[in-house]
């Protein structure tokens, strides 16, 4: 099976999510916030270079 993401993760910016949903950064922020206190998600940062 081909994964879809690299790593199984899908890596997306609050940014890019808030453009994609038609939502502001802030409410992408807390929706996904939201689902991480859920259980449905995990949230991981990465470190810039």
């Amino acid at each position: 099976m081909k994964k879809k993401f690299r790593d199984d993760y899908l890596q997306r910016s609050y940014d890019q999510m808030a453009e994609t949903f038609g939502l502001s950064k802030k409410q992408a922020t807390e929706a996904v916030k939201a689902l991480e206190n859920m259980g449905t998600t995990n949230v991981f940062s990465r470190q810039s270079k």
